[in-house]
C-alpha cells in the first residue's frame, strides 16, 4: 500500500508458514487435542529434539522437530535449551486477554520476568471458507524490567493471524499477544511451542502416561519434508483522521479478503493514532456478527484503562496460557 511505513517488527520478529508440519503429525496432535488440553505445560529438552527420530517418538516431538527449522529461521540462538509445549482448546467463541509469555513460577515467587526467546502457535483447526476463528493478535509492546511496565504504553503496530489448520506462527517471545473473541462455531485448538534458553521452573517432561499416549500415534519424521516458504502478510494503514472503525470494514476498504480462495491469513496494521479495541461479544448479547471482533478507536477516545495497561497488569501476575 503506497505510503505505508515499514512494519519492521512484523517482518523481522514474526514468521508465518503454511503446512509447517506433516499432515499425519498435525492430524494426530488434533486427535489427541481434547486429552492434551487437560494436561499442564510440558518440557522437551534440546537433546531430545535433536535426537534421531524413531518409532514411539509420538506426534508432538515429531512436530517440534519439524518446527525447529522455522525457529532457526527466526533467529533461535545456539544456546537454546529446549521447548515448553501444551495444547489449548477454547470454548467456542472465547478469546484471551493480552499478556506476556513468561516463567510463571519465577514471576509468582520472585516477581522476576523471564521470557522465552521465541513463542509460537501451531493451529490445529481453522478454515477460510464460511467463517474465521478468532485471530491471534501480536502487538509491538514488550515488558521493560527496568521501568516495570509495558513499553510503548500504546502499541502502534498490530498483527492479526487468522487460524487455518496447519498454519504456524512464530514470533519474538517478548511481545504482548492475545486472542480475539469470535462468532464462529468451529472448535479452536492450538499446539503452543515456546523456545527457551533455560528451562522454566515448574515445567517438567511429560509423565509416562502422556508419553505412552503420544507414542501410540503414527508420526512422520522431519527429514521427509522440505520447509515451506514464509506466508505473505497483508499490510493496512489506519488513517490518522479516521474515527472508530471496525476491523472488518477497514479490511474491506483496503481490499483484503478473509474468506475464499484469495483469503489472507495474516494482516499487519499500522495505527499510530489508534488503539485496537477488542469487542465483548457476550456483552453485546451475541447480536454482533463479524469475522474480526475488534475495532480501531482513536487513542484520544480511549480511557486510561486501555489494552496496553491490561497487558501491563497481566505481566505482573501469573497469566493464563498464551494464544
Amino acid at each position: 500500500m503506497p505510503g505505508l511505513p515499514e512494519i519492521s517488527w512484523a517482518e523481522g520478529s514474526c514468521g508465518i508458514f503454511r503446512r509447517a508440519v506433516a499432515p499425519v503429525n498435525l492430524a494426530q496432535c488434533r486427535f489427541h487435542g481434547q486429552t492434551l488440553a487437560r494436561e499442564p505445560n510440558f518440557w522437551i529438552s534440546k537433546d531430545d529434539v535433536l535426537a534421531d527420530g524413531q518409532a514411539g517418538d509420538g506426534c508432538v516431538l515429531s512436530a517440534v522437530r519439524e518446527l525447529l527449522q522455522y525457529a532457526k529461521r527466526q533467529g533461535l540462538p545456539d544456546n537454546w535449551a529446549g521447548v515448553e509445549w501444551w495444547v489449548q482448546m477454547y470454548d467456542r467463541g472465547k478469546g484471551l486477554a493480552f499478556h506476556f509469555d513468561k516463567d510463571e513460577t519465577l514471576m509468582a515467587q520472585q516477581q522476576t520476568m523471564h521470557q522465552p526467546v521465541l513463542s509460537s502457535i501451531l493451529y490445529l483447526t481453522g478454515s477460510y471458507q464460511a467463517d474465521r476463528l478468532g485471530p491471534s493478535v501480536i502487538v509491538d509492546q514488550a515488558f521493560d524490567p527496568d521501568e516495570g511496565e509495558a513499553v510503548p504504553e500504546m502499541p502502534v503496530q498490530s498483527m492479526l493471524i487468522y487460524p487455518e489448520t496447519g498454519l504456524y506462527c512464530i514470533f519474538d517471545g517478548k511481545l504482548a499477544h492475545g486472542v480475539l473473541e469470535s462468532t464462529s462455531q468451529q472448535d479452536r485448538a492450538t499446539l503452543l511451542v515456546n523456545w527457551w534458553t533455560a528451562q522454566p521452573q515448574g515445567i517438567a517432561a511429560a509423565p509416562p502416561r502422556v508419553q505412552e499416549l503420544l507414542a501410540s500415534s503414527e508420526c512422520s519424521h522431519p527429514h521427509e519434508r522440505e520447509p515451506s516458504a514464509p506466508l505473505a502478510v497483508a499490510q493496512v494503514k489506519v488513517d490518522a483522521d479516521a474515527g472508530p472503525i471496525m476491523v472488518d470494514d477497514l479490511l474491506e476498504a483496503a481490499g483484503v479478503r478473509l474468506l475464499g480462495s484469495e483469503a489472507s491469513h495474516a494482516v499487519a496494521f499500522w495505527h499510530p493514532q489508534h488503539q485496537l479495541h477488542p469487542l465483548d461479544l457476550e456483552a453485546a448479547g451475541g447480536q454482533q456478527r463479524c469475522l474480526t471482533a475488534a475495532a480501531f478507536v482513536p487513542s484520544s477516545m480511549m480511557a486510561s484503562g486501555s489494552e496496553s495497561e491490561s497487558a501491563d497488569e497481566d505481566s505482573s501476575i501469573p497469566a493464563g496460557d498464551p494464544a
